[in-house]
């Protein structure tokens, strides 16, 4: 007799940071808290230009889906599989707790795996999203938002003579076509930054520094293009590595998840704090 849960886990890590569905299809609710609240996530994938949804409620009528195929679960993982449009997406959702191991059982963090395989002889996939660097730089370890419909921007890490600050690259036609990546004013040492969409609002969570990871900051802004530092969440002696965020609607929080070598850390700001 195959399991049916009355609700699924999804994201599990923490009591507060806890999504789930209570529904036998992923793309037919809203994601829940494990309170039975909507704690909404939301899932597109984009085929030939076309978004199709696979995970949470829809945006507007009609809104094109993937058809749900399977569904499993595991002590730490929850897998799900999806096809239409000439594709097959898996969709895994792990939770590493295991109490056996306290380095990832510390880590503050879910992971989600998104597998896609073409079933169509590979007719429905194309190369796009070919990014020129003209000074030759080593640009690596990507972040994009959209800006508005079909206006991403991205912004990378640079590492080799030339690091000390990020680039960016715009693409104007849902990332088929992007700029050229070019340097900008805003200064990294060489480390993995995180960029996300929050309400109208792009955050950079970021080490604003030439070439010591000391300065973790959080940077808010309005066109995506010019910053203004809105928190500092780490500024001292240790150095600060692989920043990752959450934004949480429901409760106006953003979570800020990073680690200095030796442990992780996990801080959440209001969005009144940040000026979102």
């Amino acid at each position: 007799m195959r399991l049916r849960p009355p609700a699924t886990p999804l994201i599990t890590i923490d009591p507060y940071f806890s999504v789930w569905t209570d529904s036998n299809e992923l793309n037919s609710k809203y994601t829940i808290h494990w309170t039975g609240k909507e704690h909404s996530i939301k899932g597109h994938l984009i085929v030939d230009g076309t978004a199709y949804r696979f995970m949470g409620a829809y945006d507007q009528e009609n809104e094109p889906t993937l058809k749900q195929v399977s569904s499993d679960m595991d002590a730490l993982t929850t897998t799900y599989v999806f096809e239409g449009a000439g594709i097959e997406l898996t969709a895994l959702f792990t939770s590493p707790i295991l109490p056996y191991d306290f380095y990832y059982l510390s880590r503050p963090v879910s992971y989600l795996e998104l597998i896609v395989r073409s079933t169509d002889g590979g007719e429905s996939f194309f190369r796009h999203g070919y990014i020129s660097v003209p000074d030759g730089s080593k640009v690596w370890e990507p972040n994009a938002v959209e800006l508005s419909p079909g206006h991403l921007i991205m912004y990378m890490r640079c590492s080799g003579a030339l690091a000390g600050c990020l680039y960016v690259s715009e693409s104007f036609d849902y990332g088929r076509t992007w700029t050229a990546a070019e340097p900008t004013e805003l200064l990294n040492a060489d480390t993995k930054v995180t960029l996300l969409k929050v309400r109208d609002k792009v955050v950079l969570i970021n080490n604003f520094d030439i070439k010591y990871r000391k300065h973790l900051s959080i940077a808010v802004s309005t066109d995506g293009k010019n910053f203004e530092k809105v928190a500092e969440v780490e500024d001292g002696l240790e150095s600060w590595y692989y920043p990752h965020a959450f934004a949480d609607d429901a409760r106006e929080l953003l979570y800020v998840a990073y680690e200095n070598k030796h442990e992780h850390w996990l801080k959440k700001y209001s969005y009144a704090e940040l000026g979102i």
